[in-house]
């Protein structure tokens, strides 16, 4: 996900890119469509980093008020995007398939302007064939560096995995309004079980 004001540069971005390839990961899931930027889309090229696309639902429960504008937009994201190698897939919401009206008019745009690519309704498993396993979820927390390591064959497709994104202290202090910066310091981390 870019940095929270978008402020996200090209040398930090090709440095997590560079990273996930040097990590041995072979693509990146652009969660609910937060990045926007053309410089995640090149560098994932550059790096031959597949990119998991979503549209712009984080859930399903708020269906968008103004579905021409969505579906709008969502043919703009196609066209702005749909030439680069890296896109290995388009996705249609973060855990829950769209409502029907969204869910189909996704599937038409991406048969008009896109119809090689995969479309996968959910990041939780829509149009997964029997047996495989793929599905999102935690731990959303720190855990020892060498639980990142432990092989679990029910997680061989998972679309999140990691640790928790922290700012660093000097982002979180430009954030908050001075009279909140005291209040940093009962910020605690909350630690998984492994």
């Amino acid at each position: 996900m870019d940095e929270a004001l978008k402020r996200v540069s090209h040398e930090r971005l090709e440095a997590q890119i560079r990273l996930h390839r040097d990590a041995n990961y072979t693509m990146i899931r652009n969660w609910a469509g937060q990045s926007t930027s053309e410089d995640l889309y090149n560098l994932c090229d550059e790096y031959g980093i597949l990119v998991w696309d979503e549209f712009f639902q984080s859930g399903t429960e708020h269906d968008p008020t103004n579905k021409p504008l969505y579906l709008a937009n969502v043919r703009e994201k196609l066209l702005r995007f749909r030439n680069h190698p890296s896109i290995a897939l388009w996705c249609g919401a973060n855990e829950g398939t769209p409502k029907p009206l969204i869910n189909e008019g996704n599937q038409q745009l991406i048969a008009e302007l896109d119809p090689f690519r995969h479309y996968q309704e959910n990041s939780s498993g829509g149009n997964k064939p029997k047996g495989h396993s793929c599905f999102s979820g935690g731990p959303y927390c720190w855990r020892p560096p060498q639980m990142y390591y432990k092989y679990r064959p029910e997680e061989a497709f998972k679309t999140e995995s990691g640790s928790m994104s922290v700012p660093s202290l000097e982002a979180v202090k430009a954030m908050l309004p001075e009279y909140e910066i005291p209040l940093l310091r009962t910020i605690r981390v909350r630690l998984c079980r492994p």
